[in-house]
């Protein structure tokens, strides 16, 4: 534990300085609108990580006959030519100058690190585990927004709905049944992935300010995926395929519903309001995650599930409604 705690620090450092030395050279073109929200950007923004929920069960029905890193490719894959196809129709131009591949460049590295970590680390923990440990984000983003975004700044109202929302987030945690069997290793890495989604988060903030939404996803996609094959060619290069009808299903779940839709839902959330507000929202995905764990993997509902998931829909409301408020 204290050599993971060693090469965490020193990851940490590594990230922020990156994150850091590349927003001193990036030249703001888009002003950050950072809205308030309204009633229908709630609904909507629920629904698109309610569904995103069901991305740890696909993954691990996927596991089942497709290696975590290569899943990850077909996965960007499928997602990057959705998104291709959406940025024609809708004619939202996907070319870059040869001076902003650098900021495009660092955001796909770090992408395809942050996600690979995220897929290894579900070969070992269960899916509600995974879908609860991801989520701890919004405590990095509420950290590092409050120095690297402009007016997002830490409130003690912020503060206070996280924190009752994270406590939702115990009481699903400590309801398992399998809590005495899932790998600290996997944990580990997984949570670490969670704080590399974080700085991600912030990062993808400020490229905003300056790239179209749907672009900075393409290309983070476009660049992640070669990685991930590469990857999984060095490392998985003698795993087994078993391409079943489930298998299938399931990759194509997380293509087209998560890596397609979602993603590119987020990014524009992300664009229009501050990253720590939206981040409250993500608390949605384990709720939804352990739902589809009972309905799909047989995982019970029970008491502490219900608690829990009350605690989390009042920690966005807390953390969501000061904002309506202050519209007043």
């Amino acid at each position: 534990m204290q050599a993971f705690s060693n090469s965490f620090i020193f990851f940490c450092m590594i990230f922020y300085n990156i994150i850091k030395n590349s927003f001193n050279h990036l030249e703001r073109r888009v002003r950050p609108f950072n809205k308030e929200l309204s009633l229908s950007t709630i609904i909507f923004a629920l629904f698109v990580y309610l569904i995103w929920g069901g991305n740890v069960v696909s993954i691990k029905i996927g596991l089942d006959g497709i290696p975590p890193i290569a899943m990850a490719g077909l996965r960007f894959s499928i997602g990057a030519i959705c998104i291709f196809i959406w940025a024609k129709i809708s004619s939202i131009p996907l070319h870059i100058k040869r001076k902003e591949l650098i900021f495009h460049l660092i955001n796909g590295v770090f992408f395809m690190i942050q996600i690979s970590l995220f897929y290894v680390g579900m070969v070992y923990a269960t899916a509600s585990h995974a879908s609860i440990l991801i989520n701890t984000n919004p405590f990095f983003i509420a950290l590092f927004a409050h120095f690297f975004i402009t007016g997002d700044t830490i409130s003690s109202r912020k503060i206070f709905g996280l924190l009752f929302a994270f406590l939702g987030i115990i009481f699903i945690f400590y309801d398992k049944q399998n809590i005495g069997s899932f790998s600290i290793a996997g944990d580990a890495i997984i949570l670490l992935s969670a704080f590399l989604l974080s700085l991600r988060i912030i990062y993808i903030k400020r490229l905003l300010e300056s790239f179209e939404p749907t672009k900075v996803v393409f290309w983070e996609f476009l660049i992640g995926v070669p990685l991930f094959f590469v990857s999984s060619l060095l490392l998985e290069g003698n795993s087994q395929l078993n391409f079943t009808l489930p298998v299938i299903v399931a990759v194509l779940y997380q293509g087209i519903i998560v890596a397609g839709f979602c993603f590119v839902a987020s990014t524009v959330l992300l664009q229009r309001h501050n990253p720590s507000i939206m981040s409250s929202f993500s608390f949605a995905i384990p709720l939804s995650g352990v739902i589809l764990s009972h309905l799909l993997l047989g995982d019970a509902i029970t008491k502490n599930l219900i608690f829990g998931s009350l605690f989390v829909i009042y920690g966005i409301y807390i953390v969501t409604t000061h904002r309506l408020k202050n519209k007043k």
